[in-house]
């Protein structure tokens, strides 16, 4: 099974950072509380697993790794 990714904004020269989370991505909760500070929960306990510049997104890796 390929992994569950979060994707955010990396420091230059990528300018994307992927960080491997644990659970299914339908198992995480991206929202925008400010136009700055974009955040990622655990749906099941709202435990924040990010909290930053965005954008952010959860997605299953197209490769297993």
């Amino acid at each position: 099974m390929n992994p569950t990714l979060l994707r955010k904004p990396g420091a230059p020269p990528t300018m994307l950072e992927e960080r491997r989370l644990p659970l299914a991505p339908e198992a995480y909760a991206v929202s925008r509380p400010t136009p700055d500070v974009w955040v990622v929960r655990v749906v099941a306990t709202g435990q924040e697993v990010y909290r930053g510049p965005g954008p952010a997104v959860v997605v299953r890796s197209p490769a297993p790794f």
